[in-house]
């Protein structure tokens, strides 16, 4: 019996030739412009390229003629352009382009300026504002050059360049801290604005002046200048008492420690001094629901308004309260149709018949004097002491609702002294 051994370079599941068998694992892959490698479209190679060709020629290899590049191209046109409508105009050379800056004022060393139009030869161009691009594009024509720059930098331009918050310095030590939509800039241009500020923008100056704060300022810079002020405001020292009071609306969470516990402990002293006057306020308001309901319930009942209607005594009440200080003016009311009310001639039967003649009412002081009387008896047949028959005359204050009355019945006036 034979037997054959084969090495096939494994040894305890160890490789013995790792590179042997890396090897041996490799797949061929031809190379050819049709079968597999990096050929993958099945494209033919061209001549003189390598194994990974581009698959866009380049004028070189297509033996196409250039065309001879202009350094300047529309530089010189943006340069007359500028020079007649008397504008600056600096050129700009770097080891790759040259570029032209536009800008309306003088500008330093390195050509910035807040608002500046950058272009190149080739037409491009960038509306920059405070180094922040706002707008590009490209140059196709003599007059999209003329207008992009009468839009910008004219006379007449419709575009300013914000302000941005001014009075933030004097105001922002007092504020005491710095808000999160505030923006500062450093070091070239030093300006406070808001996070969202426009920049370039077309001004709304409808109550605004010369010389105001908020002339020429964008809408989000504002609202924030609107926001400071409120903030400003809330800090004087009314205000914070009426934030640590008990019906204060204000976020507990923007209180600081000092406020908090002081709103909190006049908002539990108001408690216990208030936990008492439950049951009054509770029969207040149901007398006033009681006299709503009598109301409403008269102008659901008496909408035709004939003269046998009757009426609640809150409705007489509100009745009279107009008709004593105007007849007039009762007239006109009811004349309108909106309010039932009782008729004329009802308000003064009412206010006749329980007319009160001059000197003190003898019926009401006869009626009190037997009530006591009969008081006094009680006391006696319960075997309880006699009182002793002194009494106090109490005198009530009540409201004239008028000063002159006139009776019907005998054409008299009576004359209140209050």
């Amino acid at each position: 019996m034979k037997f054959t051994i084969h090495n096939i370079g494994f040894s305890g599941g160890k490789p013995i030739f790792p590179k042997a068998a890396a090897t041996a694992k490799k797949k061929k892959s031809s190379l050819s412009p049709v079968v597999g490698g990096k050929n993958r479209f099945r494209r033919v190679k061209p001549a003189g390229y390598g194994l990974c060709f581009p698959y866009k020629a380049s004028a070189r290899h297509l033996q196409v003629q250039q065309v001879p590049f202009q350094p300047r191209g529309w530089l010189s046109e943006v340069r007359e352009i500028t020079e007649e409508s008397n504008l600056e105009f600096v050129e700009r050379r770097s080891r790759t382009k040259l570029v032209g800056v536009v800008t309306k004022g003088e500008c330093d060393e390195n050509a910035l300026c807040p608002l500046r139009l950058v272009c190149d030869a080739s037409g491009f161009y960038k509306v920059e504002v405070f180094s922040i691009v706002k707008e590009q594009g490209l140059f196709k024509s003599r007059e999209s050059i003329k207008e992009t720059i009468v839009k910008l930098f004219g006379s007449n331009s419709a575009y300013t360049v914000c302000r941005g918050l001014t009075g933030y310095p004097e105001h922002g030590e007092q504020l005491g801290y710095q808000p999160k939509n505030l923006r500062h800039w450093g070091i070239p241009m030093k300006r406070i604005d808001s996070v969202k500020c426009e920049l370039l923008h077309k001004p709304k100056n409808r109550k605004r002046r010369p010389g105001d704060l908020l002339f020429d300022v964008c809408g989000p810079c504002k609202k924030l200048h609107r926001s400071l002020a409120a903030s400003l405001r809330r800090k004087t020292e009314s205000s914070c008492k009426s934030r640590t009071s008990p019906s204060s609306t204000c976020n507990w969470k923007v209180l600081s420690p000092k406020s908090n516990k002081k709103r909190r402990f006049a908002v539990s002293k108001s408690v216990i001094g208030e936990r008492d006057n439950g049951s009054v306020l509770r029969a207040i308001w149901d007398r006033d629901i009681k006299d709503r309901k009598e109301f409403w319930t008269d102008q659901s009942k008496n909408r035709n308004g004939k003269h046998g209607n009757r009426w609640s005594t809150i409705t007489y009440r509100m009745a009279l309260a107009v008709f004593c200080r105007s007849p007039a003016a009762y007239e006109a009311l009811a004349g309108f149709n909106i309010l039932q009310l009782p008729s004329q001639e009802s308000l003064k039967h009412l206010r006749t018949a329980y007319y009160q003649g001059d000197g003190p009412n003898w019926d009401n002081l006869n009626e009190s004097a037997e009530d006591y009387s009969k008081f006094k008896e009680e006391k006696k047949s319960n075997g309880l002491p006699e009182p002793i028959g002194w009494g106090v005359l109490i005198g009530d204050e009540v409201k004239v609702v008028t000063k002159i009355q006139w009776n019907s019945r005998n054409n008299e006036y009576v004359f209140f002294v209050c």
